[in-house]
């Protein structure tokens, strides 16, 4: 089993932490030391972009956690959030004719898509 981290520069001029973590399963390596491993990349990550440790660190939890924190899932999630806002100016009374059943179903999809959030939040997260 091989881990290693690289740190490559985007267009951006911002750092990206990259740590592929290989398993193979005729290594000699047992599970345990597997999970270890993936758990203590996650950290990494966590620490290089300045987020919050405090999450489960079984397999599952960090295979939905790093899901969650990849750059669509955190885009869609903004999209989201702007759509909620921005569809107050569309609500009665307004200037803009729109029909009340688009707009809350609009409404209705991103509320949707903020429970799942929640619930992948509550399922990778530890909460006191």
């Amino acid at each position: 089993m091989s881990a290693n981290i690289q740190i490559s520069e985007t267009r951006d001029g911002e750092d990206v932490v990259s740590v592929p973590v290989y398993h193979h399963d005729n290594d000699g390596v047992d599970n345990s030391q597997k999970e270890a491993t993936t758990a203590a990349a996650v950290l990494i990550e966590d620490a290089f972009y300045h987020r919050d440790p405090r999450h489960r660190l079984d397999s599952a939890s960090l295979a939905w956690y790093r899901m969650y924190n990849k750059q669509p899932v955190q885009i869609a999630k903004f999209i989201i959030s702007a759509t909620m806002i921005i569809i107050a100016y569309f609500e009665f009374p307004s200037l803009y004719a729109v029909p009340f059943h688009l707009v809350t179903s609009i409404e209705f999809v991103c509320l949707l898509l903020l429970w799942a959030d929640l619930a992948v939040q509550a399922r990778t997260h530890r909460w006191r």
